[in-house]
């Protein structure tokens, strides 16, 4: 039921005066529109790669497992911490209250994607229905980036033993086009 125009809280659209084949094409235009926008239609294929590739293991040097991490224990000898995940990729030396110490840290890429993101708009001509010409919509331009994540191990050493040690993970992103 349609309100009176004095009811309606939009008062100047006065839809009792429109004949009905005429909001019946305006409606349908409008659901053709927003299934238009929705599905996409316009937007230009830009790579046949898939959005989103699964992770991957990209080995950076070091030849250690993120799954490594539990079999560390407190009080390791060197020897066995070098058995488990080899030589560190970078020694730091220090002095600790205990004596002389040495940070080892280690780095691993754990997961390395693509995927597609908006860099940009352009404007796109769009032929209009309703005015019958034609007007120009921004529409989004998008580019590769990749992704790597890659997780720091930091091992303290004290006296040949391994002391304590914290993981962090670090998201980088790069455009690639």
């Amino acid at each position: 039921m349609l309100l009176s125009s004095q009811d309606h809280p939009f008062r100047f659209m006065h839809y009792r005066h429109q004949p009905e084949g005429m909001r019946l094409t305006a409606f349908l235009a409008a659901v053709g529109l927003a299934a238009g926008l929705l599905a996409g239609c316009t937007a230009p294929a830009v790579s046949s790669t898939p959005v989103e590739q699964p992770a991957v293991q990209v080995p950076l040097g070091v030849t250690y497992s993120p799954v490594a991490l539990d079999p560390l224990k407190k009080g390791m000898t060197t020897a066995e911490v070098i058995a488990l995940w080899g030589q560190p990729e970078k020694q730091q030396h220090m002095h600790h209250d205990a004596g002389a110490a040495d940070i080892w840290i280690y780095h691993h890429v754990i997961s390395s994607y693509q995927r597609q993101v908006a860099t940009s708009t352009q404007l796109v001509p769009v032929f209009d229905s309703f005015t019958n010409a034609t007007k120009n919509v921004p529409e989004a331009v998008y580019s590769q980036e990749r992704v790597q994540i890659t997780q720091t191990a930091e091992l303290l050493i004290i006296k040949d033993r391994l002391i304590e040690w914290k993981v962090t993970d670090e998201s980088s992103k790069m455009l690639l086009n």
